[in-house]
């Protein structure tokens, strides 16, 4: 088994775009390099579960757009792994959290806050059921979809 939850991001500077690759490099691409370390022992016992922590935050956002697009391909990337592996024993879990109060959740607003021990469950709970994709709080998610709607039709307009 292996999780990982490794995360960065911060509100868009846009006199500072210095930080945007960082957030790729940790959000996108060091899962990409874990799943590439870790996945071909899995697959070559015919087990194992890799679940990564994506985010309900993996969709557009006006505020923090590398972590929104670093989230949507790290969850885009679970999701077809999920079913490559899936016939050769591994499962992929593309977990999508909301906040969960760590120093990382800076925003103003946030909504549904979970604690960590919440979110030990949830990742606990993903373990026992393997699902390929999982999102918690579904309200959040919800609330998240709406927005989104309403940025895309405000660029629509635009």
């Amino acid at each position: 088994m292996c999780v990982y939850c490794a995360g960065v991001g911060d509100l868009l500077d846009a006199n500072d775009l210095s930080g945007e690759p960082r957030v790729f490099a940790v959000n996108l691409l060091g899962a990409v390099e874990t799943a590439t370390a870790i996945l071909p022992s899995m697959m070559a016992a015919g087990r194992g579960h890799f679940i990564g922590l994506s985010s309900i935050g993996d969709q557009r956002s006006l505020d923090a757009p590398s972590y929104s697009a670093s989230k949507a391909g790290l969850s885009s990337y679970l999701e077809a792994l999920a079913l490559a592996l899936r016939s050769r024993g591994v499962m992929v879990t593309n977990l999508r959290l909301g906040f969960v109060d760590t120093k990382m959740a800076k925003a103003k607003v946030r909504p549904f806050m979970m604690t960590t021990e919440r979110a030990v469950d949830v990742i606990a709970h993903c373990l026992r059921r393997r699902p390929a994709r999982f999102t918690y709080p579904r309200r959040l998610a919800a609330l998240a979809w709406l927005s989104n709607l309403a940025l895309s039709v405000r660029l629509w307009f635009a």
